[in-house]
């Protein structure tokens, strides 16, 4: 961070070198102001996923996700210096930090998904820089949600099929 103390990622996360870049400004230009007015500063960051090949949301035949290409992290928990634990998901983390850190990832990042987004997001935000059509991007990530999902609904069955007569 910008006072030259470092913050881990833990476990190490496996990222293309854009997403690593944006990772790093991220941390140094936006989690350390942001946690200016927490007890102690930010030593360790959770992730709870970067590469790994697969299909969005793990359905194996769904588009290839962003962490299939190394172009995506999700995050977990922030482990403070005085080791005290900041759930990012969790609505009763402070507000404004969680806040602020969503408007800064939602400038930096193409996709931010967390809480309010989808019950696959529920407990942990999920940044990633795919490239869409005209720059368009996704900011889904409501700080003030309370509970997250307890189970991920599954898609509805495929309708049956009706035999016509002739």
């Amino acid at each position: 961070m910008a006072n030259g103390v470092l913050v881990r990622m833990t476990p190490p996360a496996i990222l293309r070198c854009p997403m690593a870049h944006a990772l790093a400004q991220w941390v140094q230009n936006d989690l350390g102001p942001a946690s200016n007015g927490l007890p102690s500063p930010p030593v360790a960051i959770a992730t709870a996923g970067s590469y790994e090949c697969r299909g969005r949301n793990n359905d194996s035949n769904g588009k290839v996700s962003e962490h299939g290409r190394a172009n995506a992290l999700d995050l977990g928990a922030i482990r403070l210096a005085n080791g005290a634990i900041i759930d990012l998901s969790n609505g009763s983390a402070p507000s404004s930090f969680r806040q602020h850190l969503r408007d800064a990832a939602c400038r930096r990042f193409t996709t931010v998904l967390g809480p309010g987004s989808d019950p696959y997001h529920a407990n942990h935000i999920h940044l990633d820089l795919i490239e869409r059509a005209r720059g368009y991007r996704i900011c889904q990530w409501d700080v003030e949600a309370r509970e997250a999902a307890n189970e991920v609904p599954l898609p509805p069955p495929n309708p049956l099929r009706v035999e016509r007569r002739r």
